[in-house]
């Protein structure tokens, strides 16, 4: 096809139960391979863009990327603290976790944290006020002169820069507007004079990642619904929000599906009980279907769900310690509902009956997903899902058939390998863009789009 594909050298790196290091990665040299019928181009690359988490068109063809550079640097994961676990799961606002972080990262303690915590500021102590250097980003790209690639990009917004701030994670344009989700805020950004940057920026709602937890699971996953309403997910750090209403939406310990009006009024539980669904798509039908990420404990799976409005999927953060490993550190008991008793598998006789269970247990650290707007690739893709499996490297395409009250997955297949893809979505060409990592979850200053 007359392209060069470029992989540095390592991988990704997360940490799972038992605090063990798990890599994966694409071997030096490796050429991304698609599905037959499918051509790959690269569309943009660095300096254009860096770490694309997420992506999305605006009605006018130009793409928007949010990018992290917090992640790796300045994100706090429990896993790396197992000594404050205890005093996080007490943690029930974003006001609780920011005076956990100022108390446990006090420039008294700078010494105490020396060890992890780089002094980003430069100002000789090792505190909390070093997670306030690091900011986010929004890209807008375009081609400017219909070559088939990006030739120009500016960047819409840097900031997002709270202590408690995790990864930018989502984006949406709406009209004038471009939401972006970043914890512990939903963020709405307006350029109001035409120069390409955001110069208005307003927090629709605030509340979300109550506890440090695990990083990566973010605020994300924004889409238009069916009925006009903006959704999105956020995973299970929780989240404690008041709407405009003055209705208090307290879910500290589990994720779920949210939606309101595009003006930000009516914010609503559209489901709980998820524990990380990176991205959430509609079928043609109004269906609603996600893949969440498995807790890493012992014999269980990612599951591929349907999500109906009102439902609890059953998982809640805490039985994340409750495995052996952890339980041993932090004296908790290690009977853990969640594996136990099964709420992870698909239905069977005797399973809890308060949980809508998984359609299937599928994917490796699933993440971004989409569904086919309808016009999009060829004929054969004509109703399909399309689902990154980040930690081995490639995207999987899929279909859904109703089966009695649910569905079942059906013609599952990759549809590219050999790239650490991170965002896939819909061009107005029909074309899929996929955001490419370029060879590791650190940022690293590299990324293309595809």
């Amino acid at each position: 096809m007359g392209y060069r594909f470029r992989v540095l050298a390592g991988g990704l790196s997360f940490l799972v139960a038992g605090l063990v290091m798990v890599t994966a990665q694409v071997p030096e040299g490796t050429a991304p391979k698609v599905a037959e019928g499918l051509e790959l181009t690269r569309w943009a690359r660095e300096p254009m863009l860096r770490s694309p988490v997420a992506l999305s068109f605006d009605d006018t063809g130009r793409l928007y990327v949010v990018e992290t550079a917090r992640r790796g640097t300045v994100d706090i994961d429990i896993r790396s603290h197992p000594d404050w676990l205890l005093d996080d799961l007490a943690n029930q606002s974003v006001d609780d976790l920011r005076r956990f972080f100022r108390t446990r990262m006090a420039p008294e303690r700078s010494a105490e944290n020396a060890g992890w915590l780089r002094d980003w500021n430069g100002d000789g102590s090792h505190d909390w006020r070093d997670l306030t250097t690091v900011k986010e980003r929004v890209h807008r790209l375009e081609d400017t002169a219909g070559g088939g690639k990006a030739d120009r990009a500016v960047v819409f917004a840097e900031s997002f820069h709270e202590e408690i701030t995790g990864v930018a994670a989502g984006v949406m344009p709406w009209g004038r507007d471009v939401f972006v989700t970043v914890y512990p805020d939903l963020w709405r950004l307006r350029d109001t004079n035409g120069d390409g940057v955001a110069d208005t920026q307003e927090s629709v709602a605030r509340g979300f990642g109550v506890h440090a937890a695990f990083d990566g699971h973010d605020l994300h996953g924004l889409t238009e619904g069916p009925d006009g309403r903006i959704y999105f997910s956020v995973g299970d750090n929780g989240f404690s929000v008041t709407n405009r209403e003055g209705r208090a939406l307290h879910y500290p310990n589990t994720g779920g599906v949210l939606r309101m009006n595009p003006d930000g009024s009516e914010l609503e539980v559209f489901a709980s009980g998820l524990r990380n669904p990176q991205e959430i798509a509609f079928d043609e039908f109004g269906n609603l279907f996600a893949v969440d990420n498995d807790g890493d404990l012992a014999g269980e799976r990612e599951r591929f769900v349907v999500i109906p409005e009102g439902s609890d999927a059953g998982w809640r953060l805490h039985w994340q310690f409750r495995d052996p490993g952890w339980a041993r550190q932090t004296r908790q008991p290690d009977y853990n509902p969640w594996t136990d008793e099964k709420m992870w598998v698909p239905y069977f006789a005797g399973q809890p009956a308060h949980l809508v269970p998984a359609l299937t247990n599928y994917s490796v650290g699933p993440g971004s997903f989409k569904y086919n707007p309808g016009t999009a690739l060829n004929e054969r893709y004509r109703g399909h899902f399309f689902l990154i499996q980040f930690p081995v490297a490639k995207v999987t395409a899929f279909q859904v058939r109703p089966r009695g009250a649910g569905f079942e997955m059906v013609n599952e297949h990759t549809l590219l390998s050999g790239m650490m893809a991170s965002a896939v979505n819909f061009g107005p060409d029909g074309a899929l863009y996929v955001g490419d990592w370029d060879g590791m979850w650190t940022p690293s200053g590299k990324g293309s789009i595809w």
